[in-house]
């Protein structure tokens, strides 16, 4: 009975997918090695027996690399806990307020968004001087850039032509970015991009997930209801898309005939919400620092904290 279990087991392995796609790959190479060296030497040739032996070889090295390869894995090591956070260190989340970052900032975005180009660097910098909380980066522990955040506060007037498409975010100006202490009250804000570096990688999703978690702790922090806030953002990427829709955005109009054209979702902000989107996610509280914690925050103009 336990020998007909292990041969089903073994059957199946040899029918999956992934063992024939491998299989396949180093059977062609192996071959396809052969006739490019018979070619290189055209006087060369083979007996029907010495052709058979190849034949043979190329299917039991092809074999034998396929079931290597196509072994399940269990548990990857990389992806459970990636070497470098064994040794416990701390990422660090905090608000950009220079020029070093922020460069780090404007090339994973040229990487992450290759068919958009980058905000200038110098305009960037014109508008952290209007309001410095508008660039939050997660900072890996030898100082780099691993992800980014940006979230705008826009003058009301610039804000909805932005959501009706008339403008992009190329078009925007210092004198339409407000300040933290005008931004307190604001019920519309702008989602303007996030991207985290080696997204590919175990290290990449480790550090996409602190990212997404560190942006909620932003918004709790900084726009805190009330005012119930709306959160506009694009969808630049399918993957992106996917993202949006699964924390609960709303489409709200498709990119054709947009200046940025790219679909437009939006979600209201609400504590509940907030809170909700924390409970879906692992709680990163003890591997990143937040670095505003301890900020003081604006008040606003009636004098109440924007707390």
């Amino acid at each position: 009975m336990a020998m007909a279990t292990i041969g089903r087991r073994l059957c199946k392995r040899l029918k999956s997918r992934r063992f024939l796609i491998h299989w396949a790959v180093m059977f062609t190479a192996l071959v396809g090695v052969v006739s490019a060296i018979l070619t290189l030497i055209p006087h060369m040739q083979l007996s029907a027996i010495a052709s058979a032996v190849l034949i043979v070889l190329a299917i039991a090295i092809a074999s034998v690399y396929a079931w290597c390869v196509a072994r399940p894995k269990q548990l990857p090591a990389d992806d459970v806990l990636p070497e470098e956070y064994s040794a416990k260190r701390c990422l660090v989340a905090g608000c950009v307020h220079d020029r070093g970052p922020a460069l780090q900032v404007n090339e994973l975005a040229a990487e992450v968004y290759p068919g958009v180009a980058p905000l200038p660097l110098d305009r960037y910098e014109q508008w952290m001087m209007v309001n410095p909380y508008i660039l939050t980066c997660l900072f890996h522990p030898d100082g780099h850039v691993v992800g980014y955040f940006d979230i705008f506060p826009l003058r009301v007037d610039f804000m909805n032509m932005l959501v009706e498409g008339r403008c992009g975010e190329h078009d925007i100006r210092r004198e339409h970015i407000l300040s933290p202490q005008e931004a307190a009250t604001l019920t519309h804000i702008y989602l303007a991009g996030v991207a985290v570096a080696d997204r590919d990688t175990p290290r990449g999703r480790t550090h996409a997930s602190m990212l997404v978690w560190t942006l909620i702790k932003y918004l709790q922090r900084f726009y805190p209801a009330p005012p119930v806030r709306e959160l506009f953002a694009a969808a630049v990427t399918p993957e992106g898309e996917q993202l949006l829709r699964r924390f609960g955005f709303t489409f709200l109009a498709g990119g054709k005939g947009r200046k940025d054209p790219h679909p437009l979702y939006s979600v209201t902000l609400t504590p509940e919400a907030l809170q909700g989107m924390l409970g879906s996610m692992p709680d990163w509280s003890t591997r990143v620092r937040l670095e505003w914690v301890s900020e003081q925050l604006p008040r606003t103009a009636a004098g109440g904290s924007a707390t």
